[in-house]
Order: structure tokens, then sequence, then C-alpha cells
């Protein structure tokens, strides 16, 4: 099941203290709505009782998918979760094990998994389209995330849908199928296998090392 805790928020605006009840894990295939709250960005959403200032409130989440073998720990970065033997059980076998370091590495590791990708091709995706586009500027533009599919044009096949976050901006691009399934095959040779039990970060660092190994 989900976990909560209650704890005391200070207020951006007016700096006045209440009590808050944020999910330290939320178990999807069991509570689906839990979903759908954080998408929506109302699981982690403080609202003052005092002036009603609203925001987003950061801090270490667990997502737990049973049905699609995943977890997910929204985690602080350069930092890294104490073991748990019990994820080294057979009942784990198959888990693919994910540390991110905020709300938009969260969503996009989800949307990635629930529709069958592999991450760690998807960020070699991600730094090829952003090499790609730094061609004509002449540096790699704002992060790079994962958004999703859509039709082909004419209906044959599918895009790729992937949204460009550079300061307060966010520019919406697409990429064809192919190029995945293509980097999938000239990589599955090339990268290290999933380790059971070991949370890792797959990120924009982990696409460079796998890019630089391949030159």
């Amino acid at each position: 099941m989900s976990n909560t805790t209650t704890c005391r928020l200070k207020c951006q605006q007016c700096k006045t203290e209440h009590e808050y009840n944020l999910h330290e894990s939320v178990n999807v295939t069991r509570e689906p709505e839990l979903r759908e709250q954080l998408f929506s960005g109302e699981l982690t959403r403080f609202k003052c009782p005092a002036c009603g200032w609203t925001g987003q409130i950061w801090y270490p989440l667990l997502y737990h998918d049973m049905q699609r073998l995943f977890m997910i720990w929204q985690w602080p970065p350069n930092s890294l979760p104490e073991p748990v033997e019990a994820l080294r059980g057979e009942a784990m076998a198959g888990y693919r094990l994910r540390l991110v370091a905020n709300r938009n590495e969260l969503l996009e590791k989800i949307l990635i998994f629930e529709d069958h990708y592999d991450d760690r091709v998807m960020e070699v995706v991600k730094l090829a389209l952003a090499v790609q586009a730094a061609k004509g500027s002449g540096r790699l533009i704002g992060d790079w995330f994962y958004a999703g599919t859509i039709p082909a044009e004419g209906g044959s096949g599918e895009m790729l849908k992937f949204e460009v976050l550079e300061e307060d901006t966010i520019y919406q691009t697409s990429a064809p199928r192919s190029l995945y399934d293509q980097l999938e095959a000239a990589l599955s040779d090339k990268m290290p296998p999933e380790k059971q039990g070991e949370w890792v970060r797959i990120n924009a660092d982990y696409a460079y090392s796998v890019a630089k190994a391949c030159t």
C-alpha cells in the first residue's frame, strides 16, 4: 500500500507553518487514482490555508507499479538510498529500479515504462536529437523529456513526442519511432545489463557515457 506521513511546512509567501500530509510512497497498482493525482500535480501540491499561496513540494517519493514491474524513487541528486536486501529476492525479479532528481524526470520515466520503452535507449535518443538540434546554434539546447507518441503523417507508424524545456519556455518536437528502433539494435551489446536490486540513475550523463563507449 501507499505510505503517508504528516509534517509541518512553512509557506514561502506568508511564512506561516501548517501541517501537510505527504505521500512517501505510492502504489499505483493498488491505488490507481494516485497516478492521476501525481500527473495533475494534486498529489504534491501545497496550498497555504492562511494566504492561499500554492506550489509544488519536493521530497523523496517512491512510485511503485507492480503490474509493469518498476519502481522510481525521486531522490536527492548525488546520493543513493540505503540498500534494501528485500529488493534482491525472487519477488523482485525483472523489476527496474530508478532514481530521478525531480518531478519532470519522474513523470517522464513513468511514461517511458508505461509505453514499453527502454529508458536507457531513450536517453541516447534524446542525446542524438539534442546534438542534431545544436548544429545550428553550436550548443545543446534545454532539457529534453519524452512525452508520449502520436501517429505519423499518413497513418503509417508512430512518432515519439518530446518536450524541450529551456528556462521558462517549452518547445515541442517529434522523431520517428524508427530512430529508437535503430539505436536499440545498435546498443544491444554495448549497454551493461540490469542488476537486480540496484537503484540506478538513467539520465543524460548515462547517455553521454554510452555514446563515449561507442566511439
